[in-house]
């Protein structure tokens, strides 16, 4: 995912994101040699792991007023980034484009 506002719209699950990422990194560097083989192997069992808690967290799907995308965001989020660059915020139970200054 080459997402750059996901922290904003997806903090809970872009920490274990990243955590997953990292882990499946060291898993193909351990991989690669026979000595690390054992180690790689229990890397992937633990990405495994923080893939399946990433998906922990309740999403719900947010529509941009503007552009017309549809985002997935933890609905304890006040306010985020679109992919197009505009600013939502929360208002009562449904997200708005916020004023612009």
């Amino acid at each position: 995912m080459n997402d750059y506002y996901m922290s904003e719209r997806l903090p809970r699950r872009h920490k274990w994101f990243k955590a997953a990422y990292f882990q499946t990194a060291a898993c193909i560097i351990c991989m690669i040699s026979i000595v690390g083989i054992p180690i790689g192997l229990l890397l992937s069992f633990t990405s495994l792991f923080t893939i399946a808690m990433q998906l922990r967290y309740p999403v719900i799907k947010v529509t941009c007023p503007r552009c017309k995308t549809t985002l997935k965001v933890e609905p304890d989020v006040q306010k985020f980034h679109c992919v197009c660059l505009h600013l939502l915020e929360k208002d009562g139970s449904n997200y708005i484009e916020s004023p612009d200054f």
